[in-house]
């Protein structure tokens, strides 16, 4: 009886061994193609929303805790044309991640949302062209949610029944224009 379970340990142990060692080989075959379409997906998302730009050139600096990252995009002539701004903002369900594209003179080129966990059918309808299409073109100035009326050139129309996450996409993309103001346009 003892030899048995000493046999089926070891049996159990080798099996362990063998199938870590797959997944560990799996893992690093796929990690480095994952890595690339991640850069890929968010290479796209830069240019969905700051489509002047040629190419991007990240600036390495802290900017605060909500900034995740900075992207400087750059014409043919290697001409700064805008910035690319991702940070995170809370919402009803969680964190939201938004990048705002601002142009070098001062207008929201566009604004794209990542990952977010807002509620199916209010908060999720964040990403629907009807909202967030609501911040081209606007100047990179401080913009305000406002509820049923007609807004004004500063103002954004908030989505029914999910005000709180349309304040926080509009308070993430208010710290992308602060930070534009205050660091990157000089």
């Amino acid at each position: 009886m003892k030899n048995e379970v000493i046999k089926f340990g070891l049996i159990l142990f080798i099996i362990t061994a063998v199938s870590t060692g797959i997944v560990s080989t799996i893992y690093g075959i796929t990690q480095p193609i994952i890595e690339t379409q991640k850069i890929e997906k968010d290479n796209k998302a830069r240019q969905e929303i700051l489509s002047v730009a040629k190419s991007f050139e990240k600036i390495e600096k802290e900017f605060g805790e909500d900034i995740v990252e900075v992207y400087k995009g750059v014409d043919a002539d290697n001409k700064t044309v805008g910035y690319t701004i991702k940070n995170i903002s809370k919402g009803y369900g969680g964190d939201i991640e938004i990048t705002t594209g601002i142009t070098a003179d001062g207008k929201i080129s566009g604004v794209s949302l990542g990952s977010m966990s807002e509620t199916p059918g209010l908060g999720a309808k964040s990403k629907d062209p009807a909202f967030i299409d609501q911040y081209n073109d606007k100047e990179a100035k401080e913009l305000k949610v406002i509820k049923n009326a007609v807004p004004k050139d500063n103002e954004i129309v908030a989505i029914a029944g999910a005000t709180i996450t349309s304040n926080a996409v509009t308070k993430g993309v208010n710290q992308s224009i602060e930070l534009f103001e205050n660091e990157l346009n000089k």
